[in-house]
């Protein structure tokens, strides 16, 4: 903006110079100027969070002065925790892949691995997924059920062997 004004390179400009700001207010003040665009999305904010983060400013302190809570800013710092195989994936669809959605790949990766938090992470994109069905396959693949063993309900003993009755069903061991 300053060298096009100074040059005389354009008649007039859309954007305006902005004097005086601290490196970090002239952060803070682009971040607000880009929420108001529809291009941006959880992983720009994340990126930002992250960097303002590395300055040695507080995750708490961010957090108040974007107006994001602190479980909220839990979820945008997963962006920054993913391996790089998932990342690729979200930068390739970021619309789709918002923080609850990292957060939820980053619990699975923590515990399964890169490979199979890639699979998830590939079909909650090519089959346009919900976030509440990508939250219950991690769930699943975090607590499996265990299948029960079903216990009978009347259980008859005999000297040379047993009746088990499981509902409609029954079963009868006999030595003969």
């Amino acid at each position: 903006t300053q060298a096009c004004l100074q040059h005389k390179v354009l008649d007039s400009l859309l954007a305006e110079i902005h004097e005086n700001l601290s490196l970090q207010e002239a952060a803070w003040f682009g971040y607000q100027q880009n929420e108001g665009r529809e291009q941006h999305c959880d992983l720009d904010r994340a990126l930002f969070y992250e960097k303002m983060i590395d300055q040695g400013i507080p995750a708490a302190e961010i957090s108040r002065r974007a107006g994001v809570s602190k479980s909220m800013m839990t979820f945008y710092r997963a962006f920054s925790r993913l391996p790089d195989d998932v990342l690729d994936i979200v930068k390739q669809n970021p619309q789709k892949i918002g923080a609850t959605a990292a957060y939820q790949l980053f619990k699975l990766f923590e515990r399964v691995g890169v490979r199979r938090t890639v699979a998830l992470a590939m079909r909650f994109v090519a089959d346009d997924q919900s976030v509440n069905w990508l939250t219950n396959q991690v769930q699943a693949m975090l607590h499996p059920e265990q299948k029960r063993a079903t216990v009978p309900s009347k259980v008859q003993r005999f000297s040379n062997g047993q009746y088990k009755q499981f509902g409609a069903r029954f079963e009868l061991n006999l030595e003969v």
